[in-house]
């Protein structure tokens, strides 16, 4: 019989609940939720993505306007690396983001980025939430999209009005 400490039990929960905090904060990104973005982090966290470096209750503004002024984006997520000591973590994440805008000369643009997040995180009266996030960018490409939506796909919107709204639970 295998047996696994209590601590080892306690480390698996905790980057259960780092991946899902992280999927909450892309899908907030994606969906611009400012609501569930919120969610993600405690009150008292600092955001540096390098556009913006500060706390998190001047971010969340920010990163809605800015959100508002692309047409799209979808952000996606791998290769999670945690450390846990007790109520406190760290982590690393690679994240591949892509977003539409249109650029000076009113041309659709797909915009690609590539990086990692390092993240903070702190248990506080027994819920993990986000203390820092910081993005590293590590490659990045503008490309004229050729993205064609009359293919019969559902598409994705922002905002309560996607599908998924109707189909998670909870946010």
């Amino acid at each position: 019989m295998i047996k696994i400490s209590e601590e080892a039990i306690n480390n698996l929960e905790a980057k259960f609940f780092f991946e899902d905090l992280t999927s909450k904060y892309c899908r907030g990104l994606d969906r611009v939720d400012e609501d569930l973005l919120r969610s993600v982090f405690w009150q008292d966290a600092e955001v540096d993505i390098g556009i913006f470096s500060g706390s998190i209750v001047d971010f969340i503004p920010f990163i809605i306007e800015t959100l508002n002024s692309s047409i799209r984006g979808s952000h996606s997520v791998s290769n999670f690396l945690f450390e846990v000591d007790n109520n406190f973590a760290v982590g690393e994440i690679y994240v591949h983001g892509v977003s539409s805008f249109f650029n000076e000369e009113n041309v659709e643009i797909d915009g690609h980025v590539g990086g990692r997040y390092l993240t903070q995180y702190e248990k506080r009266e027994e819920e993990w939430r986000m203390t820092k996030l910081t993005f590293i960018m590590d490659w990045n490409m503008n490309i004229e999209s050729s993205a064609l939506w009359n293919q019969g796909f559902c598409i994705g919107v922002r905002g309560e009005g996607d599908l998924s709204y109707s189909s998670l639970k909870s946010r």
